[in-house]
């Protein structure tokens, strides 16, 4: 952990089927961190409040995505991973 950055808070665990992660919020933002440990792509509905979020993939790709009614349709590639920064904790 670096010294000049302040500690995570309000650590949760995710854990539904085959997506496990956790999120955390740090000076001031929220971050989600979700992976998908099967071998298929999978589709997961991540509640959110209303606006966008940056979504972040392992190969550098990142997309602005619409949260339409308090969720962020994700689908996580198979054995894969994104990170997830909702656009008003910026």
């Amino acid at each position: 952990m670096p010294r000049l950055s302040d500690a995570a808070k309000d650590v949760k665990a995710i854990r539904e089927g085959s997506v496990l992660g956790f999120s955390f919020s740090q000076n001031g933002k929220r971050y989600v961190v979700l992976h998908n440990e099967s071998e298929t792509p999978a589709p997961y509905p991540l509640k959110l409040a209303s606006g966008t979020a940056e979504v972040f993939a392992p190969a550098g790709d990142r997309k602005q995505l619409p949260v339409a009614a308090g969720v962020l349709s994700l689908t996580i590639p198979a054995n894969s991973h994104v990170t997830v920064l909702p656009a008003d904790s910026k």
